[in-house]
């Protein structure tokens, strides 16, 4: 089936069955297709995560599939039946600056079904867009299906990195909100330092953007806490003196200092990409913050 044909009937199942009966009848196809994906490398769980070995099985490929169907009818979500399916922890705060119509990014990282968040925020009544890598041209034909028809359909729901970033720019400084990931390699880096053993390698472009913005910053991130059950975490905001203060490693340790509990709370729920931006520091060398081999970690 073509993913034109896909999305046609999908949406067509959405409107006959309820979020668990659309489960039980996707599953089995879902099943199929993650049978044949490759295997996913073993990594070493950042001991501030927990300890052992971190790898995306196949039951949590199943999962992200699984999630990837909410993207076909995202005008739905906001619903009755879909509501109930997820609770905003501090969205006071986004209601706050969206209220005074401040610019405001929310940092985020790929953790969680990342994915949705973009959709379940403006099906909650928050018209956020997000700053995806690449090139816009570049998106599927299918990504610019589930686009037309999200809530708040004339505000953009996406902008590429590559050639849209002007208008992002323009979009968040005229008072609108903004995801922009921390957990990428592009751009200008800084080391956040987890604890004396690990740092975080982070994207500072989101922490720029606010301070050259005058933006709010605020961390997001997102759970999955059971089958098509999902909690959405917002906040605290960072300080207003740190980002005023144009050094970007406090403003990054406030991030990743709001983020980690969630982490910690769900480390199956850490992506590759993720996971790899953690570094041990070499012993003894902590002022150089040098990478530890793998062979040393499995010693440690």
């Amino acid at each position: 089936m073509g993913a034109g044909a896909a999305f046609v009937f999908i949406r067509g199942l959405e409107r006959m069955l309820s979020p668990n009966a659309l489960r039980c009848v996707v599953a089995p196809f879902i099943a199929a297709r993650v049978a044949v994906k490759r295997t996913h490398p073993v990594l070493p769980l950042p001991e501030s995560l927990g300890r052992g070995n971190f790898q995306i099985t196949k039951r949590q490929q199943g999962k992200n599939y699984l999630n990837t169907t909410l993207e076909f009818f995202p005008e739905q979500l906001g619903t009755p039946k879909w509501r109930d399916r997820l609770q905003i922890t501090g969205a006071e705060y986004l209601a706050s600056v969206r209220a005074r119509k401040r610019p405001v990014i929310l940092a985020f990282c790929h953790f969680g079904p990342y994915f949705l968040m973009r959709y379940w925020l403006r099906a909650a009544g928050f018209p956020v867009a997000t700053l995806v890598e690449g090139q816009s041209q570049n998106r599927s034909a299918l990504k610019r299906l589930e686009d037309r028809v999200s809530p708040f359909a004339e505000i953009p729901i996406a902008f590429g990195r590559e050639d849209q970033l002007r208008e992002a720019i323009t979009f968040l400084s005229s008072g609108n909100a903004l995801l922009v990931a921390i957990d990428i390699l592009n751009g200008k880096q800084i080391d956040v330092p987890v604890d004396e053993h690990w740092k975080f390698g982070m994207a500072s472009g989101a922490i720029r953007m606010a301070m050259r913005n005058s933006a709010d910053l605020i961390p997001c991130s997102i759970t999955e806490v059971d089958g098509w059950q999902f909690q959405i975490h917002l906040g605290p905001p960072v300080p207003a003196p740190l980002l005023e203060s144009g050094d970007p490693l406090p403003v990054g340790k406030h991030l990743l200092d709001s983020m980690l509990p969630i982490l910690r709370a769900h480390p199956g729920q850490c992506t590759e990409r993720l996971i790899k931006q953690f570094t041990a520091i070499a012993p003894g060398n902590k002022s150089s913050h040098e990478p530890v081999a793998p062979s040393q970690l499995a010693a440690r």
